[in-house]
């Protein structure tokens, strides 16, 4: 076993700093052949939840069970725990940064999303630093802001990826490396780097023998600081006293070099990359399969982000497989390309929704639309349990656009039967928010039409008036009166200022009219 014939020493220190609730997790399982470290960080509002400790357990969890240190093991581990938060963020969204540390004793490789860091020490110098995946560093790459303020500057916790979020999920994953004696990982929260800098972690590790020296050594460093405020702090830190050697290594490449000189030998492992080339692509396709099973089930609850992490981790999978364009494999690949689109489609949509960008919100729940076509068409995959759903938002959208170019035209009539048909369509999907805006558009659209009414007739009568046909003059203005009213309570604020003017006028041309009588009978 791996583990027994090498030496890692790991340490951690998490604390609340100035708080009483402590948001930050750190756990690590070091198996036989594969070891797991993980830090996160809670960045949202809810302390019940715990979603730091949820995403690092879910990630120890899932390692447990099915072990590894490939790209994509690594890559199934961040989405189950990005998947962990999105189904416990019913009253709140639970959002966390994250780093995971793999490693099989002589390699490691790492992934995180977010803003909490993996440092590589390697002779008393940093070999690697992740890069948060924030505004602030994208501004530090591009140029825009020095490296060394980013652990002050103001978009540091803006970030664009990270566990929880909504739309598509894009972790940061590193390629392998090859592990020395000697080296640390040092593993932390942005409570350590926005007070510790490089100069300051070198130090803690310089000289050092111990895992808990390094952790005790930076956690002096930020309370010597005598901050204000100091946020959650943790602080992992791995000793590579020494790596896995294979005792069998040079025996190994022996025999490799006579294999590789005799035919027999080419033949066969020609024939077993072919035979491992139809084992992959099987277990890939039943992967394949369970995702798709399950992203459907999502659509049909219209959980449409959770199916987007299902279909984008069956796309994923997808891309592994060798296979010729037109052959049932191929289509198979092609026909999860355009589910992956799909629901990406639609989840943008939803977002242009909440942005009330309804002409691009019509565009991409079209797009969907005709991707679902497709798949029955081209596919031949049964839609109908999700079909509703998405075409319901379609109609939705469609309507609340052209209502609105109604509106604008002050076509009111045709406003309100388009945004009648978007609250009427919500009731299939159990949409109350977006019902709602549709009928506050319903009664915008009412208020307009009413305000145009009272305008005709204030204007009409205004001309009678001047005409001195006070009776004719007194009846629209009354008129208007009515309609100015319809409107206030139809919503629109600026129909009281009317209404005083127009019952003025109307109780004018009544007296003119009164007067004009008396005079007749005179």
């Amino acid at each position: 076993m791996r583990k027994e014939n090498a030496d890692f020493n790991t340490k951690f220190i998490s604390e609340a700093g100035s708080y009483l609730v402590n948001s930050d997790y750190f756990a690590f399982v070091e198996l036989k052949d594969f070891a797991c470290y993980v830090v996160a960080d809670g960045i949202d509002p809810d302390e019940k939840k715990e979603s730091a400790k949820l995403a690092v357990t879910t990630v120890i969890t899932e390692f447990s069970e099915s072990p590894g240190m490939s790209v994509s093991k690594l890559n199934r581990y961040l989405k189950s725990a990005h998947e962990a938060l999105l189904r416990e963020s019913e009253e709140i969204r639970l959002e966390a940064s994250i780093v995971i540390l793999l490693t099989d004793y002589k390699k490691a490789i790492w992934g995180h999303a977010g803003n909490s860091r993996l440092c590589w020490i390697r002779n008393g110098e940093i070999k690697t630093v992740t890069k948060d995946t924030s505004l602030t560093q994208r501004m530090a790459d591009e140029e825009e802001i020095p490296i060394d303020q980013i652990a002050a500057h103001e978009e540091r916790n803006n970030l664009y990826t990270y566990l929880g979020q909504p739309g598509h999920f894009s972790p940061v994953i590193s390629t392998k490396k090859k592990l020395e004696d000697g080296d640390i990982f040092v593993m932390m929260t942005r409570g350590v780097w926005e007070n510790v800098g490089d100069a300051e972690l070198i130090d803690a590790v310089d000289g050092v023998a111990k895992a808990e020296d390094v952790c005790t050594g930076l956690e002096d460093v930020i309370l010597s600081q005598r901050l204000d405020v100091i946020e959650n702090y943790t602080i992992a830190s791995v000793f590579i006293n020494k790596i896995y050697q294979n005792p069998k290594a040079g025996r190994n490449k022996k025999i490799l070099r006579i294999l590789f000189t005799v035919a027999f030998a080419i033949a066969m492992i020609l024939v077993s990359l072919l035979i491992a080339r139809f084992m992959k692509n099987r277990s890939n396709l039943n992967k394949i399969e369970r995702f798709k099973e399950k992203g459907i089930e999502y659509l049909q609850d219209l959980k449409y982000e959770l199916a987007d992490g299902q279909f984008s981790s069956a796309y994923e999978v997808a891309e592994g497989i060798s296979a010729r364009k037109n052959s049932k494999t191929g289509k198979k690949v092609s026909m999860i390309e355009r589910y992956d689109k799909m629901v990406e489609d639609v989840n943008l949509g939803l977002e242009a929704l909440d942005e009330e960008e309804y002409k691009k919100a019509a565009d991409l729940f079209t797009r969907a639309n005709d991707a679902m076509t497709e798949l029955e068409e081209q596919y031949g995959e049964n839609v109908s349990s999700f079909k509703k759903g998405i075409r319901a938002y379609q109609k939705y959208s469609k309507n609340m656009y052209e209502g609105s170019l109604y509106l604008a035209d002050k076509a009111t009539e045709n406003a309100i039967a388009c945004f009648t048909v978007a609250y009427d369509v919500m009731d299939e999907v159990n949409e109350t928010g977006r019902r709602d805006v549709a009928k506050k558009k319903i009664n915008l659209s009412n208020a307009a039409q009413q305000m145009q009414y009272a305008k005709e007739a204030f204007e009409k009568a205004e001309q009678y008036y001047a005409e001195k046909n006070y009776k004719a003059a007194e009846t629209l203005y009354n008129t208007a009166l009515t309609a100015y009213q319809e409107a206030a309570d139809w919503g629109d604020l600026s129909a009281g200022n009317q209404i005083t003017i127009v019952r003025e006028r109307a109780k004018s041309a009544k007296e003119m009219n009164s007067n004009k009588t008396d005079e007749e009978k005179i």
